[in-house]
């Protein structure tokens, strides 16, 4: 799982025109974008979760990635606003997503 959590880092952190590079067919990696189900192309911050989850952070919301699927939460799942800078996940195994401010 491990490897897993390198490899989004790797790839999510790709510029825009990086990730229009194409991979060798026997890349380990694998470039995700709106496409594959993320809420925003721009990656802002990444956590894992003792479950094996991998949080994305966007300023179009929260991505959850299970390794085959993104589930997308905005503002209309809950969450206070959209513009997430950043993500922490505590002992208990919650995540906490930092907000931009508004002022």
């Amino acid at each position: 799982m491990r490897f897993l959590l390198i490899a989004a880092v790797l790839v999510l952190a790709l510029p825009a025109a990086a990730a229009k590079l194409p991979l060798a067919p026997d890349s380990p990696f694998r470039l995700y974008s709106v496409a594959e189900g993320l809420n925003q192309k721009a990656v802002h911050a990444l956590a894992q979760d003792r479950d094996g989850f991998l949080w994305i952070a966007t300023f179009g919301g929260l991505n959850r990635f299970d390794g085959q699927t993104f589930e997308s939460l905005t503002t209309r799942d809950g969450l206070r606003q959209n513009l997430i800078q950043a993500l922490t996940i505590d002992s208990d195994n919650r995540y906490g997503p930092a907000m931009q401010a508004v002022v």
